[in-house]
């Protein structure tokens, strides 16, 4: 059939679409997208019976009536299974992503080794691509898939839990330029571009839902920082929800920020950060897919609102030049529960962490921590609320114990809750006690800052005293101060 160019545009389907930048794919789990490559290959080529990926792995190399061993290749039954076979010497070609090693010269003149993932075009006989594919999909694809499902299964049961139990998803969003209506080229590079963290989350107690995000002009997304930004958070859910006695967090797992010997620490003595009787606090991670996490979920979305509501502001004349003014903006503007932490809260938090913390064992591959706040934690590779409240021994739980955290300098720190007033500064300060002296705590604070106003103790914990008060602006006639 010979048809005009006209023609043909005239009787295209309404459905049938010029594809967009938005139809890219480019935050794929690299176990996935290797499997996919080879499953294509191998489709093409007519070696495998399967029509989905998901039919080769629960059809193809575990058991017809499969169980948590198959999965995990435990099971001796199906642990040799193959899917793909053939004996031709043909040469074919197909694709892998794999991460090389690269040197780089700095321009100093210095050189420095860095890796890049990169696609690589391999080449070899039907028979090798068969053997590739099976021992992938057995060795590596069928258990990560598992542990994707496992995960997200236990996530779902939790948040169908009594109102005494929440559920928190967490994650950091990309941090927020900020911005101005109108300025000079120059804002634009270097140090004139200022960035705010945004870390969000959602959390679940029974049928409630609440998001929050916490601002911060800290640059950093490491553990201390991280509950810096959850404490505020934490201590709102438990003064608004009195009948709370568990947490259960969730995150994925990057071993810079969720998943590291760091947080396995200040997770063990949450009660002492919190200053709280919190009885229970779990972490449980997603499936990491090298580059790719398995654990998108509402906590994405949180920081989307959030900075397309900010730059909504910004193209109506609205300037945001630091993170407090992306704070006061967004508490008026969005109706997200919002805390600001500041860089030198974060910088208080480090003094307690001991500096030479021993690694656990088998780190990668622990899928859920368990605390009670009193330094100890139980690991395991995999969530489990089979027998909740009560604790449960599966997916081999083994135990582990952490210092105490180091006795801390007396350091005054700033925050700003959804609660207060943007225009006044409450203040907390944290000092390591032995005894809390409360009625001394009045008396401390006047000497180390001038004029605090009011004086209001939160809380008094074993590690430390919290105080909130608001201090006199010394840029503000005394009269406008407070």
């Amino acid at each position: 059939m010979h048809l005009s160019y006209g023609l043909f545009c005239r009787w295209r389907p309404f459905y049938v679409v010029t594809p967009t930048a938005r139809d890219r794919q480019s935050c794929l789990c690299k176990m996935h997208e290797n499997g996919r490559l080879l499953f294509l290959k191998l489709k093409q080529l007519g070696k495998l019976c399967h029509d989905t990926l998901d039919d080769c792995i629960d059809k193809g190399f575990v058991c017809d009536d499969p169980n948590d061993s198959c999965y995990l290749r435990e099971c001796t039954a199906c642990a040799e299974k193959i899917v793909a076979a053939s004996t031709s010497d043909e040469v074919v070609k197909w694709s892998q992503w794999e991460t090389e090693k690269h040197e780089i010269r700095l321009y100093t003149g210095q050189c420095k080794n860095v890796s890049k993932l990169v696609k690589k075009t391999k080449e070899g006989t039907e028979s090798e691509l068969c053997e590739q594919f099976n021992n992938f999909f057995a060795n590596v694809l069928v258990s990560h898939t598992y542990r994707i499902r496992h995960q997200f299964a236990e996530y779902c049961k939790a948040k169908k839990g009594t109102e005494s139990h929440a559920v928190i998803i967490c994650d950091f969003s990309e941090n927020y330029a900020n911005k101005f209506s109108r300025a000079p080229q120059s804002t634009h590079f270097g140090a004139s571009q200022q960035q705010s963290t945004i870390h969000t989350g959602v959390a679940y107690i029974n049928e409630q839902v609440f998001s929050f995000a916490t601002i911060s002009d800290s640059y950093r997304h490491d553990p201390a920082a991280i509950w810096c930004y959850l404490t505020p958070v934490l201590r709102w859910l438990l003064a608004r929800c009195v009948l709370l006695t568990a947490i259960h967090m969730f995150s994925y797992g990057p071993s810079t920020q969720y998943k590291n010997k760091t947080n396995f620490f200040l997770t063990s003595y949450y009660r002492d950060i919190l200053g709280c009787e919190l009885e229970f606090l779990s972490w449980n991670y997603f499936e990491s897919g090298h580059g790719a996490g398995h654990g998108k979920g509402a906590a994405d979305a949180i920081g989307g609102t959030l900075k397309r509501l900010a730059d909504n502001n910004v193209n109506k004349g609205t300037d945001i030049p630091d993170a407090v003014s992306l704070y006061s903006l967004l508490k008026s503007a969005s109706k997200v529960c919002l805390f600001y932490v500041s860089d030198a809260e974060i910088k208080a938090v480090d003094q307690v962490i001991p500096s030479q913390l021993s690694p656990v064992r088998g780190t990668a591959s622990i899928h859920q921590i368990l605390s009670k706040g009193d330094g100890k934690l139980k690991l395991r590779k995999l969530s489990c609320f089979c027998t909740w409240p009560d604790p449960c021994c599966c997916y081999r739980t083994f135990e582990t114990s952490f210092p105490p955290p180091l006795a801390c300098k007396q350091d005054d720190t700033t925050g700003i809750s959804s609660d207060m007033d943007v225009n006044t500064t409450p203040t907390t300060t944290s000092a390591e006690i032995s005894d809390p002296p409360i009625e001394n705590v009045e008396c401390s604070v006047k000497k180390t800052i001038s004029k605090p106003y009011p004086l209001v103790v939160i809380t008094c914990t074993k590690l430390f005293i919290y105080v909130k008060f608001c201090i006199m602006n010394p840029n503000t006639p005394p009269d406008q101060s407070l």
